[in-house]
C-alpha cells in the first residue's frame, strides 16, 4: 500500500515539474531575445502622425528648430502675454483658445509618443491660428507650452480666419498727395506718407491697395503710386493702407482729366532734368523716380522694388516697377517675331522707330516698348520695361520722357 502511494506521488511530482521547466525555459528565451533586440536596435525618435497640408500652411512646422526658438514664458499655466502683438493668448478649455477678445482657430497638427527612451511620454503639438499670425502649442508631461508668434505662409493660398482686433490697436496714419488735374494719358504720381502707430520697433510693414475710379479693379502698387487716364472726366481715387494686424485706413481724393489742348497742368513742369555734357542732350523725368548713370547711358526707376527685381534676374515683375533706360551705342536693337509691333515716330526732330515687344522676357509678366533713332552714327535707344498690366501707364511715361528729349549743341 505504501509502495503504491509513493509511486503515484512520484508520478504526480514528475508530471508537474516537467511543464514548469518548459515554461521557465520559454520565458528565458523570449526575455533574452527582447534584451538582444533592444540592445542592438537604436531608437530613431518619436513616432509622429503629421498632417502635411498643415505643415505647408504653417511653414515653421516643417522644421521643429524654427518654432522651438520662440518660447513664450508665462506665470499662469494657461495664459500667455505676447507684447510683440499686444495681445493675451488664453486657454478656455481643451482645444479652445482665444486671441485677445476673439476665439482662435485651433488646428490639430501632430501627436507623438516619445516612448521609454525619451523624456516626456505622450506629447501633442497643435496650432493656434490668430488670423494673420499663429502660435505653436505643445502639451505634454512637462505641461502646456506656447511658441511664437509666426507670420502666416500666405504664399500657400491658405484661407484663414478673420484677424481679431488687437487690444489698443490703432489704424495706420495715411496721407496721400497728388495732382488735382491731368491731361489725357498723362502719367500722374501720388506720393504717400504712412506709418503704423503700433510699430514698436519690430518693423511692421504696411500693405496698400488703390482704386483709380476708371474701373472696378483694385490694384496693389507700392508708393509712389502712378496712373494715367484714357478718357476725360473727374475720377474719385480710393487708397487703403493696412497693417499686419488687419487694421486699415482708407482715404480718397479726386482728379480731373482734361483734353491735352485744354489749359491745365504742364505734364512735365515739375519734373527733374538730366543733362549729358558728353553727348550734348537733356531729358526730363518724374521727380519721385530714381536716376542712375551707367557706362551706356542712364536708368530711371519708378520704385526701389525695381532694384530688387533686377538683382534677382528672374521672378515676377512688380506692378509698381517702371524702368526707363536710355542706351547710347553703335548698333540698334533688333526685335523680331510674333507679338512685335513696329511703327514710326519722331524724337527731337529725328525719324525714329517705335517697337512694342509684347513677348514676356526673363521676368514673369515683363514686356518692353522701345523708341530708337540715329544721330551721327550713334543710336539713342529709349526703352521702358514694365508689368504687362500697367502697359497704358508705362507707355504714357515713355512718350512724355521722350517728348522732353532735346540736344543742347
Amino acid at each position: 500500500m505504501k509502495n503504491s502511494q509513493y509511486i503515484r506521488r512520484a508520478q504526480y511530482e514528475k508530471g508537474f515539474v516537467v511543464p514548469l521547466l518548459i515554461i521557465i525555459v520559454a520565458v528565458l528565451m523570449i526575455g533574452g531575445g527582447v534584451y538582444y533586440y533592444s540592445k542592438n536596435i537604436k531608437p530613431t525618435g518619436p513616432t509622429s502622425y503629421k498632417n502635411e497640408a498643415i505643415v505647408n500652411a504653417y511653414n515653421v512646422l516643417a522644421d521643429e528648430s524654427l518654432w522651438r526658438n520662440k518660447y513664450v514664458s508665462t506665470n499662469i499655466p494657461v495664459e500667455w502675454n505676447v507684447p510683440s502683438k499686444n495681445i493675451v493668448i488664453k486657454k478656455i478649455q481643451e482645444n479652445s483658445f482665444s486671441c485677445g477678445e476673439k476665439q482662435a482657430n485651433f488646428v490639430n497638427y501632430t501627436s507623438y509618443n516619445a516612448g521609454s527612451n525619451y523624456v516626456g511620454g505622450w506629447n501633442s503639438v497643435s496650432v493656434i491660428d490668430c488670423g494673420t499670425y499663429y502660435f505653436v502649442y505643445e502639451n505634454g508631461d512637462a505641461g502646456p507650452k506656447l511658441y511664437g508668434p509666426f507670420d502666416l505662409n500666405i504664399s500657400t493660398g491658405k484661407t484663414t480666419t478673420k484677424n481679431p482686433p488687437v487690444t489698443n490697436n490703432q489704424a495706420p496714419i495715411l496721407k496721400v498727395n497728388g495732382p488735382q488735374e491731368l491731361n489725357l494719358n498723362q502719367l500722374g504720381t501720388w506720393t504717400v506718407n504712412a506709418y503704423s502707430p503700433n510699430d514698436k520697433g519690430e518693423g511692421s510693414t504696411l500693405t496698400y491697395s488703390e482704386k483709380w475710379g476708371d474701373s472696378n479693379t483694385i490694384y496693389t502698387q507700392y508708393p509712389p503710386f502712378t496712373h494715367a487716364y484714357s478718357q476725360f472726366g473727374t475720377y474719385t481715387l480710393v487708397f487703403t493702407a493696412k497693417d499686419s494686424t488687419g487694421a486699415q485706413t482708407i482715404t480718397s481724393t479726386s482728379v480731373r482729366v482734361m483734353n491735352t489742348t485744354s489749359p491745365g497742368l504742364n505734364a512735365t513742369s515739375n519734373w527733374k532734368t538730366y543733362t549729358s555734357s558728353q553727348y550734348g542732350f537733356e531729358v526730363k523725368y518724374p521727380k519721385d523716380y530714381y536716376l542712375t548713370e551707367n557706362k551706356t547711358g542712364i536708368s530711371i526707376e519708378s520704385s526701389q522694388t525695381c532694384k530688387t527685381i533686377r538683382a534677382a534676374a528672374s521672378g515676377p515683375w512688380p506692378k509698381d516697377c517702371l524702368i526707363y533706360d536710355l542706351l547710347i551705342q553703335k548698333d540698334k536693337i533688333l526685335v523680331e517675331g510674333t507679338g512685335v509691333i513696329k511703327t514710326t515716330t519722331q524724337v527731337a526732330g529725328y525719324s525714329a522707330e517705335r517697337i512694342e515687344d509684347n513677348n514676356q522676357g526673363m521676368w514673369d509678366g515683363m514686356i518692353q516698348t522701345t523708341i530708337q533713332f540715329n544721330k551721327d552714327n550713334q543710336w539713342y535707344i529709349n526703352r521702358v520695361s514694365f508689368n504687362l498690366e500697367t502697359k497704358t501707364v508705362a507707355e504714357s511715361m515713355l512718350e512724355q520722357i521722350v517728348s522732353t528729349f532735346k540736344f543742347t549743341n
